[in-house]
């Protein structure tokens, strides 16, 4: 049984060896084949020329693109002021409930108010009372 080291050492030598085999084909390839010259390079053909566009078909691309442009850039400035109108409204809306809130908050405030100097009310009336009471019994022994 192999040990894990020694299983990766001879896996890397074998790598090793295939490289250096293929290494070595091809180096036998390049060896046969002749070396490509300045003439040979020259006598190849030349790749056809491109056959020049049409000038008006470009020309209609440029306009469509141009009428494309002036369409996206009306698009894009009525999502503009679409978007503003709705941020104003929002804007407005959102003041109007804090104005709702602060009004409720007050009407909320002014109720425990009044309610805390009613209680006040009914205990001192309720002290006194008692006050009124202790003094009574006092009086009668």
């Amino acid at each position: 049984m192999m040990k894990p080291r020694r299983t990766m050492c001879v896996a890397g030598l074998l790598l090793l060896t295939a490289v250096m085999l293929a290494g070595l084909s091809w180096a036998a390839e390049e060896a046969a084949s002749p070396p490509a010259t300045a003439l040979a390079v020259a006598a190849s053909p030349a790749p056809p020329p491109q056959p020049k566009a049409d000038l008006q078909s470009v020309a209609g691309r440029v306009e469509a693109l141009e009428k494309e442009d002036v369409v996206l850039r009306e698009d894009l400035g009525k999502a503009r002021l679409s978007a503003r109108t709705e941020l104003d409204s929002a804007e407005k809306r959102f003041g109007d409930a804090i104005a709702n809130l602060k009004r409720d908050l007050r009407a909320a405030e002014e109720k425990m108010e009044a309610e805390r100097k009613a209680q006040a009310k009914r205990n001192r009336n309720f002290w006194i009372a008692i006050g009124a009471l202790a003094i009574a019994l006092a009086a009668s022994d």
